[in-house]
């Protein structure tokens, strides 16, 4: 009897504890994430209050949890060495990566890279979906970049420039009539140099999209319950167009 009186008292004293303090927080109020300068995805040092549509919608997942984002901007190479090494619990904008799957989880996509040719809004023909279909015009690619690479594999005949500004430039101007690129970065690029009005973008239905992620790394206590969390927090975020708002920003 005396037994049930101690567990009885002891339940009592429980009950009134967590209702003085309530219920633990499920998460951290505040988290370190690393990424690197990537414009329009992370822009470093923003002045104009974009800092870049992965950083906003990376806050705004973890601002839903109630969690404060400590966004620190670290080469990559170091990014991923702390992540390796469980030193931080994410990092991003990634993609999936094999060298990289044994110590990292992808979140759901958090953006993408779409490729895309940019041309003049009054470049006849068209639509132009696939690279086969420019053969025939007047092309530019990026030295260095592999876009350009996939130019040349192709034999797709095209001159070769060193600066998106460059090649969007010179579509304006009838210099050029395609430049086989990527949306996002097309896209941004041309409203800062107010050339939106002068282009238009036809996607290519021969590639795919390169998806983006956070990535959590699983050597980072309690990865799971963030991971979840995110996405979770993305999905409602997704769904109520909050992601398609913070990316028309930047367009």
């Amino acid at each position: 009897m005396a037994d049930m009186r101690l567990i009885k008292e002891t339940m009592v004293c429980l009950t009134f504890i967590c209702l003085l303090f309530g219920p633990g927080k499920p998460y951290a109020d505040a988290i370190e994430i690393h990424t690197t300068h990537y414009p329009p995805f992370e822009i470093e040092n923003a002045t104009d209050g974009r800092p870049g549509f992965d950083v906003e919608v990376v806050a705004e997942a973890f601002r839903r949890m109630q969690i404060k984002t400590d966004i620190r901007y670290t080469p990559w190479k170091r990014v991923v060495v702390l992540a390796e090494a469980g030193s931080i619990p994410a990092f991003f904008s990634c993609t999936y990566s094999i060298g990289r799957a044994h110590f990292s989880v992808l979140s759901i996509p958090i953006s993408q890279l779409t490729p895309v040719i940019a041309l003049r809004k009054d470049q006849p023909g068209g639509p132009f979906n696939t690279l086969d279909s420019i053969r025939e015009l007047r092309v530019v690619g990026l030295r260095g970049y592999s876009y350009e690479q996939e130019l040349t594999n192709l034999g797709i005949p095209h001159s070769v420039l060193t600066a998106d500004d460059q090649a969007l430039k010179h579509l304006t101007i009838d210099r050029a009539d395609a430049f086989y690129t990527a949306l996002e970065n097309a896209a941004y690029l041309a409203k800062q140099l107010g050339l939106s009005d002068q282009l238009r973008y036809d996607r290519l239905e021969d590639r795919e999209q390169t998806l983006f992620h956070l990535c959590f790394s699983n050597r980072w206590p309690g990865y799971e319950r963030l991971l979840a969390g995110f996405n979770s927090s993305l999905k409602g975020m997704l769904k109520d167009g909050t992601v398609q708002t913070i990316h028309d920003r930047y367009r």
